[in-house]
């Protein structure tokens, strides 16, 4: 099974390394916001793929994606796209954020401009186990006093249970 969110945006079917991506604005993935502040924010560049990288969802406040999933392991690969944004301060100072799934920590403290080191895009990667009954919760929280947290896409893979 695979789940591919284009953050930001409300187009599906848009088309990444043969990936199907879902706009996480059509209700299915739309997270969930502590106080109803997130921002979706269109990046045209014809330096990076515009799927997912096209849009971002920005929060100064916490948000969370919950993700109905199978149980079992999972990889999890967040894509960022380090860039100014419209309304948003700018990224090398302000964007400072923890990302976390369930009660693990993925991301503590993370500038996805630090983390480039000269490329134009962050992929961060990570495995997960998701139990019985539960939704896949994954949660990004601002740092700082004035900082704020973003996300450009989110993919979700099964994996085999005996690797």
């Amino acid at each position: 099974m695979l789940t591919a969110i284009d953050c930001g945006s409300s187009v599906d079917g848009e088309s990444f390394n043969s990936r199907y991506w879902i706009g996480d604005g059509n209700g299915k993935f739309s997270p969930i916001e502590q106080q109803n502040k997130s921002s979706v924010i269109k990046a045209i560049s014809e330096q990076v793929d515009q799927v997912p990288y096209s849009t971002a969802r920005l929060s100064y406040s916490q948000f969370t994606y919950s993700i109905p999933l199978s149980p079992g392991p999972k990889f999890i690969r967040l894509h960022f796209y380090p860039i100014s944004y419209a309304g948003f301060d700018d990224p090398s100072k302000k964007a400072i954020f923890s990302v976390q799934a369930g009660t693990f920590t993925l991301l503590r403290n993370f500038s996805a401009l630090f983390h480039a080191r000269g490329e134009l895009t962050v992929v961060k990667d990570f495995c997960v186990n998701v139990d019985q009954g539960q939704r896949f919760n994954l949660t990004f929280t601002p740092e700082i006093t004035d900082s704020f947290a973003f996300i450009n896409g989110i993919e979700v893979v099964s994996m085999p249970t005996n690797l």
